[in-house]
């Protein structure tokens, strides 16, 4: 019989192939997976129980965004350590936990160095190589496709032969022209002709530093419905899917 992070892993590869997505990003099914050290993880957990005062290991694992079975073993050196204590019994074989004295001292030593609390980092190699295999020279749209994009416009044929070409060299495009010609509606309607659909992580780790990326004001999740076997899959929940953003 097989295990349930073969199962999982099964589930990933298939929902990659039906999803046609160039990146999704695999659910980590240890520790090491993460890419992350441990005790970056234990500094979340720690900082967000002093915000919260007490928390069930579940919803502190919710909270970082990494699945509670691999963290489950952070939660009992943690309470060795006496870090953390157990207030009570919670569903589904889990606790609720607290910051002791010496927790909560630690903690807040942690805020002062950093008072990011949130979804765990992704190493910044992993986000580069989901940013090249996302680029758009990574596509080549058809002229069927160039066609559609530009629908609701109407357009020069001339010019439209011209961008097909420099669209499909994935370089970068110079439009010039006068204020009001239509230099932002071709932009827009280039970005249509490639994937709407892109993933991003929460935050970033490069030497120690976390850096913030996803920001709600100018990236727009997507929230478009999966067919059920796409859905039923895990994926890495420090990454969130967004609508290509168009500068």
């Amino acid at each position: 019989m097989a295990d349930s992070s073969s199962a999982t892993s099964r589930d990933d590869l298939l929902a990659a192939i039906l999803s046609e997505e160039a990146y999704r990003p695999v659910e980590p099914q240890s520790l090491a997976e993460t890419g992350i050290p441990i005790s970056m993880i234990e500094s979340l957990l720690s900082k967000r129980l002093l915000l919260v005062g007490s928390s069930t290991g579940r919803k502190l694992a919710e909270h970082i965004c990494l699945p509670f079975r691999i963290i489950e073993d952070v939660f009992q050196s943690l309470r060795s350590r006496q870090i953390i204590i157990h207030t009570g019994s919670a569903p589904f074989n889990d606790y609720t936990y607290a910051l002791t004295e010496q927790g909560r001292n630690q903690a807040q030593v942690a805020m002062s160095a950093c008072a990011y609390v949130g979804p765990a980092p992704v190493p910044l190699m992993d986000y580069i190589l989901a940013t090249e295999a996302q680029t758009i020279r990574a596509e080549s749209p058809r002229r069927t496709q160039l066609k559609q994009a530009f629908s609701e416009i109407s357009i020069d044929e001339a010019l439209f032969d011209a961008l097909g070409p420099a669209i499909n060299s994935g370089a970068g495009l110079f439009l010039y022209g006068e204020p009001g010609n239509g230099k932002s509606t071709l932009a827009k309607r280039i970005t249509v002709c490639f994937g709407q659909k892109i993933w991003i992580p929460h935050v970033v780790i490069d030497d120690g530093q976390i850096i913030k990326l996803f920001d709600a004001a100018l990236h727009e999740p997507d929230h478009t419905e999966e067919s059920s076997i796409i859905r039923s899959a895990s994926y890495d929940r420090r990454w969130v899917k967004v609508k290509r953003p168009t500068v």
